[in-house]
């Protein structure tokens, strides 16, 4: 089965994806693969290079990602270049890794926006509270929580993922209470299939 997870920036993708990854499933998180691909394939490094100049890249080549970020993150437009160049490169990769196993977890941002949703037998979307996901974000990135709250509002908000995805968990509460969530999201809907 694949599943695709989806959900704004700090919702806890990762730790839905993680609980999955317990139970066998074989994790093919689309950020991974973007920080993969700005190290790795100079193609898309010298795309992003062109778009956003010598500034977001270093001294070896690579993509500087908390600078590119700084700029695409306070910019929709930028944003919008930004995955239009690095979509087509990840979109390969990910489904490359998809192919690889029967039980895969998605884990992407940007599964509908991808296409990556049409290879998935569910979708599920996590959604929290934008305060809460930008203190998150603060925390994990060591940004300013002004900055994570600029990055949150380049992206859909919770009805977005409540319409899209097939299923939606709320992360509203403490993670206990999440994890319990995940925990029967799991015996009702996948491993009842």
């Amino acid at each position: 089965m694949i599943i695709g997870i989806t959900g704004a920036s700090g919702s806890g993708k990762s730790i839905a994806s993680k609980c999955f990854e317990e139970i066998g499933y074989k994790i093919v998180d689309l950020d991974k693969i973007t920080h993969e691909i700005y190290k790795t394939d100079k193609e898309c490094v010298n795309e992003v290079k062109s778009a956003f100049g010598d500034l977001v890249i270093d001294e070896n080549g690579d993509i500087i990602r908390k600078k590119l970020g700084e700029i695409v993150f306070c910019d929709k437009e930028k944003l919008n270049i930004l995955n239009k160049i690095v979509h087509k490169y990840i979109l390969k990769k990910a489904l490359e890794e998809i192919k690889s196993s029967s039980d895969v977890i998605v884990d992407a941002p940007l599964l509908f926006e991808s296409g990556l949703d049409e290879v998935c037998d569910i979708t599920l979307g996590i959604v929290s509270d934008r305060e809460e996901n930008a203190k998150r974000i603060k925390e994990r990135d060591n940004i300013s929580f002004d900055l994570a709250k600029a990055r949150l509002d380049k992206q859909y908000d919770d009805s977005f993922f409540k319409e899209k995805c097939s299923f939606f968990i709320e992360n509203n509460g403490t993670m206990e209470e999440f994890l319990k969530q995940i925990d029967l999201f799991i015996k009702n809907e996948v491993t009842k299939k």
